[in-house]
């Protein structure tokens, strides 16, 4: 089978979204959709779409991984706005983390990752991917230490939390280079 009609729908979403993200009318980074849209853009539609570039065919099983990928990639923009929770609430920029709030945005961290975890076994248990993707469990403690840091912000410190996206980015690095390895040896 090939894919190339699939392929020109997804660069066409891809092109659109990303250029709507900040543009009028539509700015939907400033409408609570930015993580959303980073999810299919970077997630689900560069992993399938890379897959199907490169085998010509459409497998359902990578949407799994674009999944993955997705929450990971969306998870940075994620934690990156909730130290912004104060100052884009004010200048009206309407962020997930903003609509939600401090308190519940925190919540929604606090569960985002463990689904990373959660997804990634369940594709390991699906036998879509190796044992080495389990590698990626490796990264708790970085997770472990972003909520040390959520646990001792308060509203006057968010701005400080700033400073902890580099736990969050070797989050990434760690279980995406464990879902290549697992790849590998599958």
């Amino acid at each position: 089978r090939s894919a190339p009609g699939a392929l020109w729908l997804f660069g066409a979403f891809a092109f659109l979204s990303s250029f709507f993200y900040t543009a009028p009318p539509v700015r939907y980074g400033y409408r609570a959709m930015g993580e959303i849209m980073v999810f299919l853009n970077m997630g689900v539609i560069m992993v399938c779409g890379s897959y199907m570039a490169l085998a010509r065919t459409f497998q359902l099983y990578t949407v799994g991984f674009g999944i993955v990928v997705g929450f990971m990639v969306a998870g940075i923009l994620y934690f990156q706005s909730l130290p912004e929770i104060r100052t884009d609430g004010a200048a009206g920029k309407k962020t997930l983390a903003v609509t939600l709030g401090m308190d519940r945005a925190f919540f929604l961290f606090r569960i985002w990752w463990p689904v990373v975890w959660l997804l990634t076994l369940m594709l390991w248990l699906c036998g879509k991917t190796a044992w080495p993707a389990l590698l990626g469990f490796f990264a708790v403690p970085f997770f472990l230490l972003a909520n040390k840091a959520l646990s001792a912000t308060t509203e006057e410190t968010l701005l400080a939390l700033d400073g902890k996206g580099f736990l969050i980015r070797r989050m990434y690095l760690t279980i995406g280079a464990a879902l290549i390895l697992g790849v590998i040896f599958r």
